[in-house]
């Protein structure tokens, strides 16, 4: 599917998977939320993440800056993007939806123990 498509159109969905896929780590939504305050929000929760459960999560959140960084140059720059860049992006989303999943299953155990 990614092949037969745009670049910038590749980019944009991948950063939709991730949006959805860490929407409930980042928590409540704001309105008129940007991407950079999504990523901080989420980064902040993933460090709370994994403090509580003594982990280190860098690799999973440089993925995550990189990813949004990519996705902001698609929509804001005038850089033509090509296929290596939907496959640099889609490396990082394959290693992101992985770590995001194991993210989820560990808040979802530190909000239970809370209650």
């Amino acid at each position: 599917l990614l092949a037969r498509i745009a670049p910038v159109t590749a980019i944009e969905f991948l950063y939709q998977r991730l949006y959805r896929s860490a929407r409930s780590l980042a928590g409540t939504r704001m309105r008129a939320e940007t991407t950079s305050e999504f990523m901080h929000k989420l980064l902040q929760n993933i460090q709370l993440i994994d403090s509580k459960f003594k982990r280190s999560s860098k690799s999973l959140q440089e993925d995550v800056k990189d990813l949004t960084a990519i996705y902001q140059t698609a929509l804001f720059s005038n850089h033509p993007f090509e296929r290596h860049d939907v496959r640099r992006a889609l490396k990082i989303w394959k290693r992101l939806r992985w770590s995001l999943t194991f993210q989820r299953i560990r808040f979802f155990w530190m909000r239970n123990e809370v209650l």
